[in-house]
């Protein structure tokens, strides 16, 4: 794992935490950090960071079946996690 990305998991870790999203986790897979719940023994997708060189990352989110659905937005980690925990907070929510 590339520094960059170390980094960037623990940033995402730590602010889901801080916004008491401690139901999330975040693993990495090649460029990509994946951010997943455990709903009844299975990890559930739910976003996925992909970094770009110069460190852009492209946000897509999980639908309802687990597929990745691409959303318009690339930026800076910041960014992505401001427009994932604001405007896309649905995809974070805990599932009942």
């Amino acid at each position: 794992m590339s520094l960059a990305l170390h980094f960037a998991h623990m940033l995402i870790q730590n602010k889901l935490h801080a916004l008491e999203l401690t139901h999330l986790w975040v693993r990495t897979h090649g460029r990509n950090l994946i951010i997943y719940s455990i709903e009844h023994q299975e990890e559930v997708n739910r976003a996925i960071l992909t970094l770009f060189p110069g460190n852009a990352y492209l946000l897509c989110i999980a639908n309802h079946r687990g597929n990745w659905q691409p959303t318009p937005f690339v930026g800076t980690l910041p960014q992505q996690m401001s427009i994932l925990t604001g405007k896309l907070a649905f995809a974070l929510s805990r599932w009942h």
